[in-house]
């Protein structure tokens, strides 16, 4: 049922007007791409002297006449069958003919193709008829009579004996044909990459907004305001290069990739060596780009949100392209200024200033007129279900972090701060952040085996089905003084609690230690010292803006009990999946079962508003921020060409690395190339083109990969009659073309499986 209503959702994005702009674009951005391969092929067979019969984007297969074929399955035992289907779909939305060929767009958007005379996929059976034809001719000459079936009929023996026909062409020739789409891809690639920089693209700064805890910048010692310089000796100008430099270099040695930075404050640039982690499927380093000031959007249920009121008018609610100026009436200058007073804040309504572009802007004005409005943002309580859970230990210690060099390790286990309880794990990085630059006392346990010896003991126990033994290995207790930093942002999470301001991270074990009274949880009977082992978000009561249906209920997520379980959900992510969900969506929580026949615990639970903590992003987003990359003419060719040169390059690392470094799970079908191309050409023009330049690599580097039924496949066999003086055997290429018509079948369902939710990316 969730797979039809995913169906009805994408049509009825289809048929809003809102809509169709983006779909345009897109369409015909694709279509552009497709175009151009179709037309390399067509203009070097035109060269060449080939008759072109058919020109087509798309495909004209007779949808229509399939549809009734499988209408009319039931009724062939009755002599009946169905014409409708073929009287409403027809096979081509636009054709026309021009001299002699058809020129088209074709129904099914699939691609593309160009219909030469006397092309045929297996040239050793055009071979094999030219011998029978030879025959036929000398048998009718002598007046013999020439078998049914070892007669070639004569439209075929038309196409064989014209020199227009592609058979007739020389190897060289038809290698020409067969590789002009994809060096036509890459010329068009470089002419708008060329097109774009002229225009002016917008490029990611190379400054870190976000690092990760816990991850491998993290671990390196990157911090939040470090301009990369260079990576592996190689410079880096733009957020997208230090992306696809971790991705798509460095193939051959991937660890330790050094990483040239400048950072505020520090004279010299730094040096650090960072190994990206490849167990998410592809290779990051866990960092995430600085922000702008830049409005992208509010929360749908926000105070200014069409959930929370349809009423208020788009110019009435800050939007896109907004740029904030002003909090409480003060300057902001940059993202970090705007975090500073949003925590200066917390709790207190705040009032910004944004400048907006006037909307009737004076004809022929070239400076655009500029508009101020004023919002006030209340401040934002999190959504809380009541449960403290319980502080598991150290996974992961900052080099250089006061913890660093207080001595803590991984595998200590936080049990006091200044003498008093931990408290609440998701509030602990707040309090001592409230006491930075104060020392402080930190009491911990530790085993004194090494965590290391420890843990890997208790594994073997556990699968051994036996209980850890503790002889030798019982916890001391120590205290531990140090001095949490000061630090101007707010620290990200990618699995574990990061406790940024002593340098930390700990798991969060699903185990709870406290109710908080009057909650949600307490009013549901939970208690403490239940362990959670499952959460599940359960049906919206209403639909979306621009949607059918409400959310349906998600699948039950399991809880892992240490951040090394990848394939599963760490307590510490359940409280951003609360922030972000729809709030009329309520939870259901799964518990762990205390013994075998012991059914397991289902409690349903509604997120109520926090009293004391607050989301300090006050639901507005921002993007993320950029500079405006524009080319004279010269400079535009030689950036056009370094970046097709690059695009092309980073197809090819992505390939090499596909079943080792980077999970085939990360390949996209024709939904999400077309989700990537709308989120460009919302981006602009320039945008568009820039992903078209890659688009238009992958066709390329993909086409020429020497499998049977594409054109790396056919130059293959080209070049195998270029040397050997004749066709490869029928049998041998047969089977290789079923082969490759196998390999693109499953390729084909394994990606649209993957684009429609069939088979998780997770």
């Amino acid at each position: 049922m969730s797979s039809l209503y995913s169906l009805i959702e994408t049509i009825y994005w289809f048929i809003q007007p809102s809509h169709w702009p983006t779909i345009l674009k897109v369409g015909g951005g694709l279509s552009f791409v497709i175009f151009v391969h179709e037309l390399g092929h067509f203009l070097v067979a035109k060269a060449c002297g080939v008759r072109c019969d058919k020109f087509y984007v798309g495909f004209d297969w007779p949808l229509g006449r399939g549809l009734d074929w499988l209408l009319s399955l039931p009724l062939k035992p009755f002599g009946k069958s169905v014409k409708f289907f073929q009287y409403f779909i027809p096979d081509s939305l636009v054709k026309f003919k021009a001299g002699e060929t058809v020129y088209g767009i074709g129904i099914v958007p699939l691609g593309g193709y160009v219909k030469m005379l006397g092309q045929d996929d297996d040239p050793s059976q055009a071979s094999a008829e030219m011998k029978i034809l030879e025959r036929q001719r000398k048998l009718e000459a002598a007046g013999q009579a020439v078998p049914d079936d070892e007669r070639i009929s004569d439209e075929r023996a038309r196409e064989l004996l014209d020199p227009r026909s592609y058979q007739t062409k020389s190897v060289p020739q038809r290698l020409a044909i067969i590789t002009a789409g994809v060096i036509m891809n890459v010329i068009f690639a470089f002419l708008m990459a060329v097109l774009a920089y002229s225009i002016g693209v917008d490029k990611g700064v190379t400054e870190i907004g976000r690092v990760y805890a816990g991850g491998p910048a993290w671990k390196a010692g990157l911090q939040p305001g470090d301009k990369v310089i260079s990576i592996a000796g190689e410079p880096v100008q733009y957020f997208e290069d230090l992306m696809a430099h971790v991705q798509f270099k460095n193939v051959d040695n991937p660890k330790d990739i050094p990483f040239v930075v400048k950072r505020p404050g520090v004279e010299k640039p730094i040096e650090l060596k960072i190994t990206p982690d490849t167990s998410a499927g592809a290779p990051v380093i866990l960092v995430g780009p600085a922000s702008s000031l830049k409005v992208a959007g509010v929360d749908e249920f926000g105070k200014y949100g069409r959930m929370t009121d349809p009423k208020i008018k788009d110019e009435e609610r800050p939007k896109d392209k907004d740029i904030v100026t002003k909090v409480n009436g003060a300057k902001v200058e940059d993202h970090d200024a705007w975090d500073k007073l949003l925590r200066e804040n917390r709790g207190k309504p705040i009032t910004i200033t944004v400048e907006r572009e006037a909307k009737n802007q004076p004809a022929g004005d070239t400076v655009a007129n500029k508009e101020e409005r004023t919002f006030e943002l209340p401040p934002v309580k999190k959504r809380t279900l009541g449960l403290v859970m319980t502080l598991g230990p150290i996974v992961s210690v900052q080099p250089d972090s006061p913890a660093a060099l207080a001595g803590l390790r991984v595998g200590d286990q936080l049990t006091q701060l200044d003498g008093q309880p931990l408290g609440d794990p998701e509030t602990l990085e707040e309090r001592l952040r409230e006491l930075a630059d104060k020392p402080v006392k930190l009491t911990v346990k530790r085993n004194t085996l090494s965590s290391a010896l420890s843990e890997l003991l208790g594994t073997i126990a556990e699968r051994l089905g036996e209980k850890p033994k503790s002889e030798g290995s019982e916890p001391s207790e120590k205290v531990i003084e140090l001095t949490p930093r000061a630090l101007g942002r707010t620290p990200s999470s990618q699995a574990s609690l990061p406790l940024e301001s002593i340098g930390v991270c700990c798991d969060v074990t699903p185990v709870i230690s406290a109710i908080v009274p009057d909650s949600p949880a307490e009013k549901a009977g939970l208690k403490a010292g239940q362990t959670v082992a499952e959460i599940q978000l359960l049906k919206a009561t209403k639909p979306m803006p621009e949607k059918l249906f409400a959310v349906g209920d998600s699948e039950p997520i399991p809880i892992m009990q240490k951040a090394t379980d990848k394939k599963k959900l760490i307590w510490s992510s359940v409280d951003e999946l609360l922030q972000d969900a729809d709030p009329s969506r309520k939870v259901k929580l799964i518990l762990k079962k205390e013994d075998k026949e012991e059914k397991a615990q289902e409690v349903i639970l509604e997120p109520a508003a926090s009293d004391s903590e607050y989301i300090l992003g006050r639901d507005i987003y921002f993007h993320g921020a950029t500079e405006t990359v524009k080319y004279p003419f010269g400079e535009a060719v030689s950036e056009g060409f370094k970046t097709t040169g690059e695009k092309l390059m980073m197809v090819v690392g992505f390939l090499r690395q596909i079943g080792s470094r980077i999970s085939p799970k990360n390949l996209g079908g024709p939904v999400a190339i077309a989700t990537q191309a709308g989120m460009a050409a919302n981006s602009g023009f320039s945008s568009l083109l820039l992903f078209l330049v890659m688009l238009s690599a992958n066709l390329a580097v993909v086409n020429m990969l020497p499998i049977p039924v594409l054109d790396g496949g056919h130059v293959v066999f080209l070049l195998y009659e270029w040397v050997t003086g004749k066709p490869m055997p029928a049998k041998i290429f047969e089977f290789l073309m079923y082969i490759g018509v196998l390999m693109l079948m499953t390729l084909m369902l394994f990606v649209l499986g993957l684009d429609f939710g069939l088979i998780s990316r997770r």
